[in-house]
């Protein structure tokens, strides 16, 4: 318990609510992709959204594609769809789907190759941008969405901005954030370590985005809504959970994985979920059992031989009679 407290009262003291920013105008960094409008420059705000080759085919990305028409979202030229896992690497326009850019990369880590493929492919003109929104495929939103996409154009260039951990990974960072950590998303980590990075731990020599960021706006922390679903028609329901700040729900399959590839679902072991302090709060909780079994089973006796030593020693001790 201590140690838990320590990490709140650590994760606290960084963090602070979301600032005002109203007066503030846009400014370009290094060059940066902002767009001149007279004497103020306004943001390039991107959406990016980490997806996978194999869970395109199985239409997570067409659940979230129709949850945006749904609220009149009209910014599709600013939407990155990053899919891990493919054959190849490449960026193109899918005139599709209302002009989207697609980033096909051939990398796959889970939650994390978006932030890859976004140092990446920084300067290509279909991903520069001054902010960028990151969220899963395994999401949708709700009919606030484009308001609150349009807000994060507030955030400053090292800025990042964040729910409380765990968050699924949803944020949103301005683009020195991304300059600064350059090839941090290239190791690959388990769907485990990716748990663990998700409730705001280091993994597999991976740091937080917090670590290359100047200054951290603390955002609501995210809803559980109602009871698990099955969106995706895979006969396993997810819970949902919403973000205020974004209008999203994020759907999670609840301490498993594998059900949207339509391989093997697979069960993950949930105290690991929780990160290496709570494996230390474990692995001292057991060593602290250990002892007082022992205590247990040879109290009694050690308690019985002190007794005999200490009445055997009064027994010398006490004077003879003449």
């Amino acid at each position: 318990l201590f140690l838990v407290l320590c990490m709140l009262l650590a994760h606290c003291t960084e963090c602070w609510r979301w600032p005002d920013h109203d007066g503030d105008a846009a400014v370009s960094h290094d060059g940066d992709s902002a767009v001149s409008t007279g004497s103020v420059k306004k943001k390039v705000v991107k959406l990016v959204v980490n997806s996978n080759a194999k869970y395109v085919r199985n239409q997570t990305w067409q659940k979230l594609y129709s949850s945006l028409e749904a609220t009149g979202f009209t910014d599709y030229d600013n939407l990155i769809l990053v899919k891990g896992g493919a054959k190849q690497n490449k960026t193109y326009i899918d005139h599709s789907q209302q002009g989207i850019t697609v980033l096909e990369t051939q990398f796959e880590n889970f939650d994390l190759h978006g932030l890859s493929a976004l140092y990446h492919n920084k300067n290509d003109p279909l991903v520069r941008a001054d902010v960028y929104v990151y969220i899963l495929d395994t999401s949708t939103v709700g009919k606030k969405f484009p308001q609150k996409f349009a807000n994060f154009s507030k955030l400053k260039f090292y800025e990042l901005a964040r729910p409380p951990p765990p968050c699924s990974n949803v944020c949103a960072f301005g683009r020195g954030v991304v300059e600064r950590y350059k090839n941090n998303f290239d190791k690959n980590v388990s769907k485990i370590d990716g748990l663990s990075f998700e409730w705001g731990f280091a993994v597999n020599g991976v740091q937080q985005l917090s670590a290359f960021a100047d200054n951290i706006t603390e955002l609501l922390p995210r809803v559980e809504k109602g009871d698990p679903v099955d969106i995706y028609h895979t006969g396993f329901p997810r819970r949902v959970f919403w973000y205020p700040d974004f209008d999203v729900y994020k759907y999670i399959f609840w301490a498993h994985s594998g059900d949207i590839a339509g391989g093997k679902v697979d069960e993950l072991f949930v105290p690991s979920l929780l990160g290496p302090w709570l494996k230390l709060l474990l692995c001292f909780s057991v060593l602290v059992a250990l002892a007082l079994a022992v205590l247990w089973v040879k109290g009694p006796s050690l308690l019985t031989q002190s007794r005999h030593q200490q009445l055997g020693k009064a027994n010398l001790e006490r004077p003879r009679e003449p």
